[in-house]
């Protein structure tokens, strides 16, 4: 009778598997049935955990990427760079290409600065202004400089010369929206996270020490209680105010001539239909460091020389060892591969999808050309 009743039930299942596929949402339909996860540092990381919900993007009714097998990883400061860039197709990230990143460059590229500089004179600055991250008197002398100056060729001449790098990175970052939260590391999930610097902790020589599998153990132990790893859940997109810049700039493009400059080069591409804008991505970070102040050098050489009867030359040896080994972990580890952003997917706004619609049925001559 299980059998009798389960067949249909299977029967309905495939039966909406090719439903969806053929109105092509197969992925969408799979995805809502499981939860996302991803790999990081060989330690899976279940969408849940970090945001409450099954995707890591639940928030956003966008056009987004699938999660790759392998995440890209790009420095901190330079993920940004990412966002306003185009991607070839929502499977892999193998071909990402420049777009309204540009703007990050010292070049003359007349339409991309028109753009821009509207945007920083009664946006940008505006609001770097009311988050008093600079001084008013120094943001009131940033705007009034670029009204005076008669064009965008002058203003980003002033921009890229005058300006310390800074404040000229700030009013560029204007044009973003970044949101960070920090989220908690199970103690499961720091114990395969610190596999690497335990492993370093067993070659440490014991020489002829009685107690070498309990000091061991302890040192083992050591290392979960020392290391401090947490996470961050990265969101950066283009301000929607930005976005209102771009629509109206592209659009009023339709009957002007574009010069051949990288941006319009660039733009020109974009608009073939397999590639989209990233207008935005989402990212996760970890963070890691040695806290040595829980279990301080004088504190673990103690323990040692009381705990398992080691002489004090015994307990200096292995102390100075397990302070080497936290030392190298931090550097080569936390400082450098811990200070990295995973990328886990980009997105392209509903907006920009309908401005690139509306630009290819007016500039079909340009884009022909």
């Amino acid at each position: 009778m299980k059998i009798h009743f389960a067949l249909p039930n299977i029967i309905i299942f495939l039966v909406l598997i090719f439903y969806f596929k053929s109105l092509g949402q197969t992925n969408s339909f799979i995805e809502g049935l499981s939860e996302e996860k991803i790999k990081i540092f060989d330690v899976y990381f279940y969408a849940s955990e970090i945001t409450g919900q099954k995707k890591f993007s639940k928030e956003f009714n966008f056009h987004s990427t699938e999660i790759p097998n392998e995440l890209p990883v790009r420095k901190l400061p330079d993920f940004l760079n990412e966002v306003g860039t185009f991607r070839k197709d929502d499977i892999n990230f193998d071909y990402i290409n420049s777009l309204f990143n540009l703007s990050s460059q010292r070049l003359s590229l007349p339409y991309l600065d028109s753009i821009n500089f509207d945007y920083y004179e009664n946006v940008g600055i505006p609001k770097l202004k009311n988050s008093k991250s600079y001084a008013p008197l120094i943001m009131d002398e940033v705007a009034n400089k670029l009204s005076m100056l008669k064009d965008n060729i002058h203003k980003k001449k002033y921009l890229f010369e005058e300006l310390d790098n800074q404040l000229r990175e700030s009013i560029i970052a204007t044009r973003f929206d970044t949101i960070v939260t920090t989220f908690k590391i199970s103690q499961e999930k720091v114990t395969q996270l610190t596999a690497e610097l335990k492993n370093q902790l067993d070659t440490i020589k014991l020489g002829d020490i009685k107690a070498k599998a309990e000091i061991r153990n302890y040192l083992q132990k050591l290392a979960d209680e020392q290391v401090k790893i947490s996470g961050e859940y990265y969101i950066a997109r283009l301000t929607p105010e930005y976005e209102d810049k771009i629509s109206f700039y592209l659009k009023s493009y339709c009957d002007k001539k574009l010069t051949k400059d990288q941006f319009n080069v660039q733009l020109k591409e974009y608009m073939d239909n397999r590639f989209k804008l990233n207008s935005g991505l989402i990212g996760i970070r970890l963070n890691g460091s040695v806290d040595l102040n829980k279990n301080s050098i004088s504190d673990i050489t103690a323990t040692l020389e009381a705990d398992y009867s080691l002489t004090k030359d015994q307990a200096n040896r292995i102390t100075s060892s397990v302070q080497l080994i936290f030392k190298k972990e931090t550097t080569n580890r936390f400082w450098s591969k811990f200070n990295q952003l995973h990328i886990l997917r980009y997105y392209t706004t509903t907006k920009m999808v309908k401005v690139k619609k509306a630009i290819k049925k007016c500039r079909k001559e340009f884009l022909n050309n």
